[in-house]
């Protein structure tokens, strides 16, 4: 962004280049809406979407009323999304948080501007601001009674929320208080961490801000009057921050605390485990095999690699979970958890038993300082038992804790794999199919229903702190590794708006503009809390290795060979060979075939492979219309003996090797079209494809313009 000059004379300092071209905006409003009324949302959108960055007139009219009313409020309520827009104040200078927060104070003015527009197509200016105005404030009030100093969130603990637990034991909080900070900030035995409590809670205030201002700019339910009121269900929203809150400092400061593993080795592998860590409440259940008594291996574990040994209750249906110290000693009897119990025939996913929910989340969700006391689980399993613990949590502290477990246990709480399948409507666009359980809820059908979460998908630009996503490593990674990290279940732990390009008007990025900021969204997964970037260098580095070694194979092979199975492969994928024309290409592409549905899988993440081409970059299906000498995929399926039969005509064909032509790469598609317009006959030659982060598809499974499928808490009012 360049720098702006500041003006003399006004402590306020100059407006933004994009104020000064709304500054007559309010007084010119009657004559521009007579002349161009407001249009529903989907055009705003698509305007949006359509429009070059360097346009001399960037915007349409209705998204010039989006933007103004925008302008009116931002100035009306002294927002700033950069140091540079007024001079500091020298008694109260603005400050990292304000400009945070600013831009959700933007963005809560944005969406609310677009979700009245449209439901009203003929509002004006004047009217959208006298509206938006006052919910606005609304916020500031209710924010303000949470975190203003000597307000029950302002301090490290809230008032009788204060842990009894003293540095050397295991950490412990109250059923109805959020975290006492300075007390979980000790993460050691022992240790003294004030610092840490501190930046703890700075966290905690800006996601409580971004919460409220999300949840309040999204959802029409939380105000009176149809969305249009300025009356704010403070007990709704109340218990949406709570619940968001309590779910994201759970797998912060709980669930992804500091590991400090070095369990003894000389006591047959079994506990007691301490490791000094005093808050962590569960542990994946991979471990090293040289701590395990080999008497227990093909028994209570079985061996992953050959120095890890994965826990897997063979004697008890091959359970992968460990719930509440099972099982029993070796060769005593088979031990279950009270608590969760396995399901018959499952050996991932648990349900309660008939005891008390509430309770049993509380025992699940306790600290121990013992390693072999904590439950043993996988991603999916810590975030569900997190967003049920958070809901009961925020449920409490509303008054209606005793009517939890009766809330929940109608609606099947699994604690497992708990991201539902999809479906598609003839175009195309994937939805959640609403079976009315916990997870696969669907969206509230109005006030009759008794629904906690939502199950659906979101744009990106409204995903919010405390929503339930996946984040995917690359397409291929079953096909060349069998390793667990083909996705992680995550809770979005933080994010910014993007608010850059605001003071140049030519250059807003419309289709990042008022989104979460990638480079500094921060997502949770167990074990794993990192910003948006990191996370996909992270799911790189899973498949890098296993991905370079096929090519070591293709040097070994026969001419004669057409096919082969990658050998570390999770579903024995297929590399083809395949040149696509009968002249001008030096050397022999190979394509790894990717099956829109997995071998022994009973759906897909795809419709049909036209999408899937789509969403997986560089990946080449079958086409027409290539030019001459184009030869089709030789066969339609194949099979090596002792393996399945794939067929390949379902499902997409990823490059080892893409062309280049006069030192110039390039996707084969792109090569398909160079071929087809071409009267000659091109020198071409083959490059190995390099895999890189940017075609991780993370959150973006489905392509980068389709809606993200989340489970999120559900509106209470």
């Amino acid at each position: 962004m360049r720098q702006a000059k500041r003006t003399t004379g006004s402590r306020r300092g100059r407006a933004s280049k994009r104020e000064r071209s709304f500054r007559n905006v309010t007084a010119s409003a009657q004559r521009r809406d007579a002349l161009f009324p407001a249009l529903p949302l989907l055009t705003i959108v698509s305007l949006l979407l359509l429009t070059g960055c360097r346009n001399a007139q960037p915007f349409g009219p209705s998204t010039d009323l989006l933007l103004a009313v925008l302008v009116a409020l931002k100035n009306a309520k002294g927002i700033q999304f950069s140091r540079d827009e007024k001079k500091p104040d020298e008694v109260n200078p603005v400050t990292d948080d304000d400009i945070v927060e600013s831009g959700h104070k933007g963005w809560f003015i944005f969406r609310r501007t677009q979700i009245m527009i449209a439901r009203h197509a003929t509002f004006s200016e004047a009217q959208l601001t006298a509206a938006i105005g006052p919910q606005f404030d609304a916020v500031v009030t209710f924010l303000k009674n949470l975190l203003d100093p000597g307000k029950a969130l302002s301090g490290l603990a809230e008032p009788g929320g204060k842990s009894t637990a003293t540095a050397n034991e295991p950490f412990t909080h109250t059923s109805i208080h959020h975290f006492d900070l300075e007390n979980i900030a000790i993460t050691k035995t022992g240790e003294t961490v004030a610092a840490r409590a501190a930046i703890y809670r700075q966290l905690r205030h800006r996601s409580v801000r971004s919460i409220a201002w999300h949840a309040a700019g999204l959802h029409d339910e939380l105000w009176n009057n149809a969305g249009d009121g300025p009356v704010l269900n403070q007990k709704a929203l109340t218990e949406l921050v709570d619940r968001r809150l309590r779910a994201a400092e759970r797998m912060i400061l709980q669930i992804n605390a500091p590991p400090y593993y070095d369990p003894p080795h000389a006591d047959g592998g079994r506990g007691e485990w301490r490791d000094g860590s005093r808050v962590r409440v569960f542990e994946y259940p991979y471990f090293p095999k040289s701590i395990i008594d080999t008497a227990d291996i093909n028994h209570i574990y079985v061996q992953f690699d050959p120095h890890t040994v994965q826990y897997q209750w063979i004697d008890s249906g091959n359970l992968r979970t460990r719930f509440d110290d099972e099982p029993g000693p070796l060769g005593g009897p088979l031990k279950h958890s009270a608590d969760w119990l396995p399901i018959a025939g499952d050996d991932y996913n648990r349900v309660p038993s008939t005891l008390s929910i509430a309770t049993s989340l509380e025992h699940l969700l306790a600290s121990q300082i013992d390693l072999w006391k904590r439950s043993w689980l996988f991603c999916d399993h810590s975030i569900a038992a997190t967003q049920l613990e958070a809901l009961r949590f925020a449920v409490d502290r509303r008054g209606d804790g005793e009517n939890f477990d009766d809330l929940v246990r109608p609606k099947q709480p699994v604690v497992g794999a708990i991201m539902p399948g999809v479906e598609y409507d003839p175009l195309g666009n994937a939805f959640v199919p609403d079976t009315n359980e916990l997870w696969s809820d669907g969206v509230s059908t109005g006030v009759g229903d008794t629904g906690v979460f939502d199950s659906l998908f979101v744009p990106y630009r409204d995903l919010q702190v405390g929503d339930h996503c996946i984040l995917w490593n690359h397409h291929m990674y079953v096909s060349v590794t069998r390793g667990p990290w083909r996705l992680e279940n995550s809770l979005i732990t933080q994010t910014n708006v993007v608010t850059e390009h605001w003071d140049d008007k030519n250059e807003i990025k419309a289709d990042v503009f008022m989104s979460p900021d990638q480079n500094k969204m921060v997502l949770s997964g167990f074990g794993e809390t990192h910003d948006y970037p990191t996370f996909l260098g992270k799911l790189l580095e899973q498949i890098e290795d296993p991905f370079n070694a096929i090519f070591k194979l293709i040097p070994s092979l026969d001419s004669s060979v057409q096919f082969f199975i990658v050998p570390e492969s999770a579903q024995h994928a297929y590399v083809i060979r395949w040149v696509p024309y009968d002249a001008g290409i030096t050397g022999v592409p190979w394509f790894i075939f990717l099956p829109r549905i997995s071998f022994g899988g009973d759906g897909s993440n795809f419709p049909d492979p036209i999408k899937m081409h789509t969403a997986i970059r560089h990946s080449v299906i079958e086409g027409t219309g290539r030019g001459s000498g184009y030869q089709p995929i030789p066969f339609t399926q194949v099979q090596v003996p002792g393996e399945h039969l794939q067929q390949l005509t379902d499902g997409v064909f990823f490059p080892l090797y893409l062309p280049s032509v006069k030192g110039k790469e390039m996707d084969w598609d792109d090569y398909f079209t160079l071929r087809a317009n071409s009267s000659s006959v091109p020198d071409t030659t083959l490059n190995p494809i390099e895999v890189v982060p940017e075609m991780i598809p993370g959150l973006f499974l489905r392509g980068k313009e389709n809606p993200i499928q989340v489970i999120r808490p559900r509106v209470r009012p």
